[in-house]
């Protein structure tokens, strides 16, 4: 969705806040009134459901309609479902979900790459160290698993990681051009991403529930080399650390 698409809907939306609070407190709802805080709270909750829909993030998408269940449950008629059960609904839905469309997560994956390797079982019982290509991915659902990327011409790496952990080694990877892309798609988990001090990251990752963190200091003024951090995370943590 580029910028201006983004912008029309969000006026949309907001204006269509603005509607229902005036409607709201002229009575002319059917008697029901809506507090300011749970029109704004809505409005953060279908901007996550958004973006998440974008990336196809499953639990940034159920997680926030339950949470919309449980603001509106009188409205909706389902009190007796909240709160416990729309959450554990939302939460067999993201894993089925992840389950299903493991491996189309619509990153872009092409078919017939081996650069990567999934592996399920013990976390961390298997470490992949092998000549990649330009395009590198990874795919980790419920395990864990450690990645070196060898790579002469580095350009793009998918990652992606659900109630898993992932830890990605990019320190023997070489970008020949001025920059290159990782785009990730995280839910309940968590990934790291050990990066040369090298290059300079621009964090574009659309985060619901959750985070992108940097440690590792680095001296100033070392970058050479940009690196875009795209995708999405939810309810899980992405951490860079810098070798």
């Amino acid at each position: 969705m580029n910028k201006k698409r983004t912008n029309i809907f969000w006026g949309i939306i907001l204006i269509l806040c603005a509607l229902i609070l005036v409607l709201s407190q002229l009575g002319l709802l059917g008697g029901m009134r809506i507090s300011v805080w749970k029109v704004f709270l809505s409005l953060i909750l279908i901007a996550v459901a958004v973006k998440s829909l974008l990336v196809r993030s499953f639990a940034g998408i159920f997680f926030p309609a339950a949470f919309l269940c449980i603001l509106f449950d009188e409205v909706l008629g389902i009190t007796a479902l909240t709160p416990w059960t729309v959450l554990l609904v939302a939460l067999l839905l993201s894993i089925a979900f992840s389950m299903i469309f493991k491996g189309r997560s619509g990153l872009g994956y092409e078919a017939g790459h081996h650069g990567w390797q999934h592996f399920d079982g013990e976390e961390y019982r298997n470490i992949v160290d092998e000549q990649d290509g330009e395009v590198v991915r990874s795919s980790c659902s419920f395990s864990g698993i450690i990645k070196y990327v060898n790579s002469d011409h580095f350009k793009k790496a998918y990652v992606k990681n659900s109630f898993g952990s992932t830890k990605i080694y990019f320190d023997k990877a070489v970008i020949q051009g001025e920059e290159a892309e990782i785009q990730v798609d995280n839910s309940f988990g968590e990934i790291e991403l050990f990066l040369p001090k090298e290059w300079q990251v621009i964090n574009k990752v659309n985060c619901a529930f959750a985070g992108v963190d940097e440690k590792n200091s680095k001296p100033a003024g070392v970058e050479n080399r940009r690196v875009y951090l795209t995708g999405g995370t939810s309810f899980g943590e992405v951490t860079i650390l810098y070798v």
